[in-house]
């Protein structure tokens, strides 16, 4: 250990490390599978509502952020996981592991999501693309603001110097997913 900082071999050898990318890994797994449930197309009367998938993330993501914080912070994004690189909160290994842990996750969830999905549900699962009459550089720069959002609430929530007047943090993180699908889900 030079500096105070770990090297990358014993991080890569820490039980601890290991934990933390599971952590990220189950927590992604579980966020996705309960967020594109929601977005399930099935057929008429059970069509999701946007109220209904806005919950679904939101409080997903807040439920497994408190599950996942105390043992690896709960990103469960690999946005985070960049911000939190950029910050100096993170180690380049670290991030690149937390990054496909949560890739891996999000995918084995989508396919499980399909797997439990019956054939005959005539939207398939959770198609996300923008409408017909919003341009590509629109979506990409809604998306990009509603990330943003998401991180400056996750720092604000973290943040050691914030003399917090109580509450819970992965909820204001759920929130703040909740109401960026408020804002987007809808837009034609």
């Amino acid at each position: 250990m030079a500096g105070g900082r770990i090297s990358v071999r014993d991080e890569l050898r820490s039980v601890i490390f290991w934990q933390a990318v599971l952590a990220e890994f189950v927590g992604m797994f579980f966020f996705i599978f309960i967020g594109v449930s929601s977005i399930s197309a099935w057929d008429r009367p059970n069509i999701p509502s946007q109220v209904q998938i806005s919950l679904a993330f939101g409080l997903g993501l807040a439920t497994f952020v408190h599950v996942t914080a105390h043992i690896s912070g709960g990103h469960l994004n690999p946005a985070v996981s960049l911000a939190f690189l950029a910050m100096h909160k993170i180690s380049p290994v670290r991030c690149l592991a937390y990054t496909l842990a949560q890739i891996v996750g999000a995918i084995i969830a989508a396919g499980m999501v399909k797997a439990v999905t019956p054939a005959a549900v005539a939207g398939g699962i959770g198609a996300t693309t923008p409408g017909t009459d919003v341009a590509d550089w629109q979506a990409f720069l809604m998306e990009v603001f509603l990330t943003a959002q998401l991180v400056i609430v996750i720092f604000a929530t973290v943040d050691s110097r914030r003399k917090s007047p109580g509450g819970s943090g992965p909820l204001a993180i759920g929130i703040s997913v909740a109401v960026a699908h408020l804002a987007a889900v809808s837009i034609p």
